[in-house]
């Protein structure tokens, strides 16, 4: 290591004046161009990251606006265990329940259509109501009043299934 130093020297010894110049100018613009590199990829991150925050701050900003909205849309569904049994059974144990007088369910791939009949409006709309929260996404509901009895409502439901 010594040698090569010694060599060096001797060879910078013997340039002129404005060669030396030349080659501290060089080295001084090559060290600056070599901290310039490294320093500038640290830079655009900085940049990015920057704005980034600002988003995220904007972001924050806007959910704290929002949480009354969030607070009005929750759901009175109460918590339920996934029930092993067919989706058949669970459709059918929810017409019973509202004191509904089931006809018949069709299986058309995802989708289950259901017939049913009872007396009572309210007890439909609840039926509906926690098939939804069942699991299921009611696509369509289709109620009419019977031709024999005036009190008697028959009812067609479509629902399908969204998350187990």
């Amino acid at each position: 290591m010594n040698k090569l130093i010694a060599s060096l020297q001797d060879s910078v010894s013997k340039l002129q004046p404005r060669e030396k110049v030349f080659l501290s100018v060089g080295a001084t613009l090559l060290v600056a161009a070599l901290i310039y590199m490294t320093v500038l990829p640290s830079w655009h991150k900085h940049g990015a990251l920057s704005t980034q925050y600002s988003q995220l701050q904007g972001d924050l900003q806007w959910l704290h606006q929002q949480r009354e909205v969030v607070s009005r849309l929750s759901n009175n569904c109460s918590v339920k265990m996934v029930s092993q049994s067919s989706f058949r059974k669970v459709l059918s144990r929810l017409v019973r329940r509202n004191q509904l007088k089931l006809g018949s369910i069709q299986e058309v791939g995802d989708t289950f259509n259901l017939s049913f009949t009872g007396s009572d409006a309210n007890s439909i709309m609840r039926l509906v109501h926690e098939i939804a929260c069942d699991g299921y996404m009611v696509k369509s509901l289709q109620l009419l009043e019977s031709a024999e009895d005036p009190n008697t409502m028959t009812g067609n439901l479509e629902v399908q299934l969204v998350a187990r």
